[in-house]
């Protein structure tokens, strides 16, 4: 992976992640965006993260809350690429938060790549 990829896939990892709750630069959490969302269209899903229920329902979001998904959409892309091979070598069964919590346990066998990426994440991703 060439230096400027790295630095771009960095750039958007910086951002705080889709289900965090701090305040994204660009705009509002995925949380704060999509809060009627959440309280309507989501509401069977919302205390799982509800992303899928987002994604599926997208004709039904508002424009913040479509902005905020597409961007959480993003940021998860970019670290499936840094993280991709360290989750097929370390982590084949795991998913989500499960998943997170062991590429953070192998934090010492994670390519270079990979570790800044694990560094750069926010508490939920």
């Amino acid at each position: 992976m060439s230096l400027k990829t790295t630095a771009a896939i960095l750039a958007l990892l910086l951002l705080p992640a889709g289900a965090a709750l701090a305040q994204d630069a660009q705009g509002p959490s995925l949380k704060d965006a999509c809060k009627a969302e959440f309280a309507d269209v989501c509401k069977d899903s919302a205390d799982k993260g509800g992303m899928k229920c987002l994604t599926d329902n997208k004709d039904k979001l508002s424009a913040d809350c479509a902005t905020a998904v597409t961007a959480a959409q993003e940021r998860r892309k970019a670290f499936r690429a840094a993280c991709q091979p360290d989750i097929d070598k370390l982590c084949t069964d795991k998913k989500g938060a499960e998943m997170r919590a062991c590429l953070k346990d192998n934090a010492a066998g994670l390519s270079k790549p990979c570790a800044d990426a694990v560094a750069a994440m926010p508490a939920q991703q």
